[in-house]
């Protein structure tokens, strides 16, 4: 597990909340998967309790809070840039 943090290989999906009355985004969960992709990826309900006993849950954590804020922050500014366009 380690060697999947060194490699930065976390996999993270998002699944999206949507008011069923107006399709408006509520929110979103952040769905974590392990190793590369090319080998199958392993869902975290797999490997969050080996993460927790070997306190690698700290480095995982990190890692998926960089990605979704990476994420985040370019979906904000698409956002903004659809807005200059129109």
């Amino acid at each position: 597990m380690r060697q999947t943090v060194d490699l930065n290989q976390l996999e993270i999906h998002y699944q999206f909340q949507v008011d069923a009355r107006d399709g408006r985004t509520l929110g979103a969960e952040v769905l974590v998967r392990l190793g590369p992709p090319e080998k199958g990826l392993i869902p975290s309900v797999a490997f969050m309790p080996l993460a927790e006993e070997t306190g690698i849950i700290v480095a995982f954590g990190n890692q998926v809070l960089e990605q979704k804020c990476r994420t985040w922050a370019g979906l904000a500014e698409s956002r903004l840039a659809c807005r200059e366009w129109r």
